[in-house]
């Protein structure tokens, strides 16, 4: 687009210059999307060039593990292996960490016998937060005390033992019934 042109078609100088610096902006816009078009088919290009050098090593490990078929077995074996003995570690561990949580929270509280309150709780339910704390504890703890307050130690009883309730025990009822005692 020209300037004449514009012209010819009777604009003015004023529309002539807007007309143009929108034409430069609208210009500015189509290079700068056929870069990014540019860059973008080339990226492609050189993904497109490593997954052909992927597939050609692919179908020569798939050449030479047919010579090696024993070794294949033997390899898919040991790692089957790893991955269950990995899987069985992680397990134990978190296992582990639940349980020193679980005595960590249990040596805080009033039991009588931490080993059989442990033994009481449901540890299926229990899960380990990120924090470190267990989920599911405080109120299995809570129950127990409701349930079986024996395992826990209470307040002691005031007074203590009073077989007669607070009878004067100076008195023989059981003589007296029997007649053997007159009553006062």
């Amino acid at each position: 687009m020209k300037r004449e042109e514009l012209r010819e078609l009777g604009l003015n100088e004023e529309q002539v210059e807007a007309v143009m610096k929108q034409h430069h902006v609208e210009i500015g816009n189509a290079n700068e999307s056929a870069e990014k078009l540019s860059a973008t088919e080339t990226e492609r290009d050189q993904l497109q060039e490593q997954l052909k050098e992927r597939d050609k090593d692919l179908a020569k490990l798939k050449k030479q593990s047919k010579d090696n078929e024993e070794l294949s077995t033997q390899i898919a074996e040991l790692t089957t292996k790893y991955d269950e003995s990995s899987k069985q570690w992680e397990s134990e561990k978190a296992q582990m960490k639940l349980d020193a949580a679980v005595d960590s929270v249990l040596s805080q509280t009033k039991a009588r016998d931490k080993d059989v309150l442990k033994q009481l709780l449901n540890v299926d339910t229990l899960k380990l937060t990120d924090d470190g704390k267990v989920d599911g504890l405080d109120d299995q703890i809570k129950q127990l005390e409701t349930d079986k307050p024996f395992l826990f130690e209470g307040e002691k009883a005031q007074g203590g033992y009073k077989p007669t309730e607070g009878n004067d025990s100076t008195k023989d009822s059981f003589g007296a019934a029997l007649g053997l005692i007159k009553p006062e």
